[in-house]
């Protein structure tokens, strides 16, 4: 259940852990099982979550949201972090790509998170969504369809 694998990178999320200054919210609804493979779709989750963290500083805000809607569960994750900027939204699922450190103040890593993030999550169906602001916060949506049993309930 995708509740149990978000649970599971929360409580040993590196990043979570090495922000303490953050507000942690979650309201991880009650949703119907879907087929899915837990390394990849945990991996995918893993990135965004973390991202989330990483980009907000003390007094920031990580809210998760997990929650059915029509013929698909919801998953968000909305940060107060620095935001991305609009030219750089359209790159961030790009191999290799990454918004310039000197902005984020982040270590520079490989670029390849939210890449494979973003392919693993279209190998079980699902979309993904970002919006976002600078100085504002972001807020990643992914959208995982119901099994065609499940929507005719």
């Amino acid at each position: 259940s995708l509740d149990s694998v978000i649970m599971k990178i929360i409580a040993t999320s590196r990043e979570a852990a090495d922000k303490p200054g953050v507000e942690s919210a979650f309201d991880l609804q009650e949703v119907p099982s879907i087929p899915l493979d837990r390394e990849k779709v945990g991996f995918a989750l893993k990135q965004i979550i973390d991202n989330a963290y990483k980009f907000s500083a003390d007094g920031g805000r990580v809210a998760v949201t997990l929650a059915q809607a029509e013929g698909a569960i919801l998953l968000t994750v909305a940060d107060r972090g620095i935001g991305i900027a609009r030219e750089d939204l359209p790159k961030i699922f790009e191999k290799f790509y990454q918004v310039d450190a000197g902005h984020t103040g982040q270590i520079r890593g490989f670029g390849l998170g939210l890449y494979y993030a973003r392919e693993f999550l279209r190998q079980h169906g699902a979309g993904i969504a970002v919006e976002s602001q600078p100085g504002i916060g972001t807020t990643v949506t992914v959208t995982f369809p119901l099994p065609a049993a499940e929507t005719s309930v």
